[in-house]
């Protein structure tokens, strides 16, 4: 009877997750929509979306959408427009007809805005919403917003089909694609739950970070998945430009990195002796796991398997920087 009940259970979790699926998939779209799903390249890749994650982690995506970072590029319709429109620029009048999607849709220090010209391109219009003056400023951006930003902006974007999972920085931005997870998860296949959840500082580095691929091409690190086989040092080289985005001098070891614009903390922390803090301590004589309380954050989350041994990542962004 146990044998049965056990059985039945399976298949009834099996087909929520057939319905789950279809339900995810039945309203594809591209970029264009306020929604946004699996388009059949994607799904190929593992990507579910958050809405599928919801079903079992509904507590953290609650806490998820409190930050910024699902509001980082969403469509006009599902923004909190705070910019004064109309705003004249330069001789040009911009009004809300000229709004087509929002970058800081929630925003907390400024807010941009993105037209899809007859072309086809999304031009970022080029004024700026300051939060802190309640001002307009004007704003620079040459190309397509979809080739300059929506790497770091979009979850699971495809460079080849400019399309993404969905608007913003959702779960599988950070943890990587989950088919194999949830397959794991539900259908009991031990070992099978292909997902990060490390407190890996890579990850945050991929998008809070200035710089190009090494072939010139990217201004995020195409190609690097989180819990991938690629590391950004690989493909990515991170911008050390005194002159442009530093208020000190990053050639000079004595003289520590301080940011001049935002995005930049993964090279300030990767210069800061936070990032070593687990290499300092290990191999000391005196070196205790008790001492990785302070110096390493994978024993912080798991002080019962982890030793100074089998320790991986030091102080990183997840020490002081809440995540959901």
């Amino acid at each position: 009877m146990q044998r049965k009940t056990t059985f039945t259970l399976l298949l009834l979790l099996s087909l929520v997750l057939i319905v789950t699926l279809g339900s995810a998939s039945a309203s594809l779209a591209d970029p264009g929509q306020p929604t946004a799903n699996l388009n059949p390249d994607q799904a190929k890749a593992g990507y579910l979306g958050s809405v599928v994650c919801q079903g079992c982690h509904s507590d953290i995506h609650a806490s998820w959408l409190q930050t910024l970072h699902p509001w980082k590029v969403r469509p006009k319709a599902e923004a909190d427009i705070v910019g004064q429109f109309p705003v004249e620029m330069d001789g040009v009048t911009y009004t809300l007809d000229d709004v087509d999607w929002v970058i800081g849709a929630h925003p907390k220090w400024k807010q941009r805005y993105i037209h899809i010209g007859d072309d086809g391109v999304w031009h970022i219009l080029p004024i700026q919403w300051n939060i802190a003056t309640q001002e307009w400023v004007p704003y620079s951006h040459d190309g397509d917003y979809r080739d300059g930003c929506a790497g770091c902006h979009t979850t699971g974007y495809n460079v080849e089909t400019k399309q993404w999972i969905e608007p913003g920085v959702a779960c599988e931005s950070c943890h990587g694609p989950g088919q194999a997870h949830l397959a794991g998860g539900f259908l009991g296949q031990p070992g099978d739950r292909a997902i990060y959840a490390k407190s890996d500082p890579e990850v945050c580095g991929s998008c809070h970070t200035r710089g190009k691929t090494k072939d010139g091409q990217w201004s995020w690190p195409e190609g690097y998945v989180p819990g991938g086989n690629v590391h950004l040092d690989d493909i990515y080289d991170v911008t050390t430009s005194a002159a442009k985005w530093w208020f000190d001098n990053p050639d000079d070891a004595t003289d520590p990195y301080h940011a001049k614009s935002h995005h930049q903390q993964y090279p300030e922390w990767k210069a800061s002796r936070h990032s070593s803090a687990l290499e300092n301590i290990r191999n000391l004589p005196f070196t205790q796991d008790s001492c990785l309380q302070c110096h390493s954050q994978d024993y912080r989350d798991d002080p019962t398997n982890v030793t100074k041994e089998t320790a991986e990542f030091g102080i990183t962004c997840q020490t002081c920087h809440a995540t959901h």
